[in-house]
């Protein structure tokens, strides 16, 4: 589901999976931010959180997390400095659920 701006959105109870690409453009990490709170907010646990950012052959940086709540998943997939906000506002929440 996309909002006006073209963006996915969040939705209650529906069986789906939304996959968000974070690309290194010199964008604010409040997008990020105003994402995790989103899935907080709407009841979603992480359940796959990697312990480190990952080092891409080309050297760039990646890092992702999966979330869910009843049928529906989420996936945000972030390169760059992006990965880095991601791994930190990902790892300063306490609603995990488990790590890998």
């Amino acid at each position: 589901m996309k909002n006006a701006r073209g963006n996915s959105v969040i939705s209650d109870g529906l069986n789906l999976t939304i996959n968000y690409s974070l690309v290194d453009k010199g964008s604010e990490s409040s997008e990020i931010t105003k994402l995790i709170y989103d899935l907080k907010n709407k009841q979603y646990v992480f359940s796959i959180i990697p312990e480190k950012i990952i080092h891409m052959n080309n050297g760039i940086k990646y890092y992702y997390v999966e979330a869910e709540c009843n049928e529906s998943k989420v996936i945000i997939n972030a390169y760059g400095k992006q990965a880095e906000e991601l791994f930190k506002e990902v790892h300063k929440h306490s609603f995990l659920k488990n790590k890998i």
